[in-house]
């Protein structure tokens, strides 16, 4: 059979561009299908760590920078700390526009784009047929879906998540207010725990707009409209309605099926995503990369694409998710020690941040938290 193109990349995010970028840049014939127009809202906070940004193969512009972030502040129960980094841990973006950059570099590597719906994905032996809202139908040898945790194809590789297994958050856009209640945050993002269910609330400053928003895990965030309600009344900001948006997230370290047939997943539609602090879009860039080098693997019909995707993304962040999730149900199953000890001690929240500087593991911050918890949240509430 001849096909329209190698291979199919379905979702115009992180995940799917460099996904698409990779595959150009082998010189095998990409379509990136992405449903809006760039540069299209995205609900996302926007904080890009190093982490991230070290599995880029070329630099992010100045102009995409919105904000330096060294460090946090983070709130629990009345309590209120900031620690800071020497180093830089992530910068804010603005995920329309950054987005946008992403598929121009997919496009600059040889990618070719189409905004249109997918309506259908149907497999043959050897490859896939895609049908388009607008009636066009692709054809490819392989495809790659990374089009989010809602994506309904998914259900073609994986099952559907449970309510334990995804998040859920509410994210708004809104104008620096005059005078600016948080100009004090000057290189820190702010984190509230306690208003969301294994979860919380945040503030991020774009230096234009604050993105606000809350998350947990959708089993026991029974409400997060009225969490979000009561989370800008706490902070003190309003006119965020119009601007919300609500998006499931998969909570990652949890073992999912990645890939079968002619289909790879990446990004959120193959649940990476780190369960605790919700970054996802590190996970997002290298199993967009990952899931490229595999697709291209499978159109050799000797190798085991399948085992190769698998083994590639378990050594590259597998671990680190999984420690990720033992550490989330630690933190909120015990929040008065766990949530007490990171408001309470700045060497451990200090010691937290070079996790998402992808200098220390969530196994070895664990291992350097545990036996120092108790006595730092003993002393912290006895002091009260």
């Amino acid at each position: 059979m001849t096909y329209d193109h190698d291979i199919a990349v379905i979702g115009g995010g992180p995940a799917g561009s460099l996904a698409a970028r990779t595959l150009a840049r082998k010189g095998l014939s990409t379509l990136l299908i992405e449903r809006a127009a760039m540069p299209r809202r995205k609900v996302c906070g926007g904080a890009l760590s190093e982490h991230a940004m070290g599995y880029l193969d070329f630099p992010v512009p100045d102009s995409l920078i919105d904000w330096q972030c060294h460090g946090a502040r983070v709130h629990y129960n009345n309590r209120t700390l900031t620690a800071r980094l020497p180093e830089r841990i992530a910068v804010l973006t603005t995920r329309s526009r950054f987005d946008h950059f992403l598929v121009t570099k997919a496009e600059e590597a040889g990618a070719e784009t189409v905004h249109d719906e997918v309506k259908s994905i149907e497999q043959t032996e050897s490859g896939v047929t895609i049908g388009l809202k607008s009636g066009r139908n692709v054809t490819a040898r392989r495809c790659i879906i990374a089009a989010g945790a809602n994506s309904r194809f998914i259900k073609a590789v994986r099952r559907r998540d449970t309510a334990d297994e995804e998040g859920i958050c509410i994210e708004a856009e809104v104008p620096v207010m005059t005078p600016d209640p948080f100009a004090d945050l000057e290189g820190l993002i702010d984190i509230y725990f306690g208003g969301a269910a294994y979860g919380y609330g945040w503030v991020f400053h774009h230096g234009d707009y604050y993105s606000i928003g809350v998350g947990g895990v959708r089993s026991k965030f029974a409400d997060p409209m009225r969490a979000m309600r009561g989370f800008c009344a706490e902070i003190g900001l309003t006119g965020w309605e119009e601007s919300a948006r609500a998006h499931p997230i998969p909570r990652g370290g949890i073992d999912r099926t990645i890939s079968a047939g002619n289909l790879f997943l990446a990004g959120d539609s193959a649940g990476f995503v780190d369960p605790f602090y919700g970054e996802g879009l590190a996970y997002a860039i290298r199993s967009g990369q990952l899931a490229a080098e595999a697709a291209a693997l499978s159109l050799d019909p000797a190798a085991d694409a399948h085992t190769h995707y698998r083994e590639s993304t378990e050594a590259e962040f597998a671990e680190n998710l999984k420690y990720s999730l033992i550490f989330s149900k630690l933190m909120y199953s015990m929040p008065k020690l766990f949530l007490t000890t990171m408001t309470a001690s700045e060497s451990a929240l200090r010691q937290y941040l070079y996790v998402p500087l992808n200098a220390l593991s969530y196994r070895e911050y664990l291992f350097w938290l545990l036996p120092r918890a108790p006595f730092i949240a003993a002393k912290a509430l006895l002091s009260r």
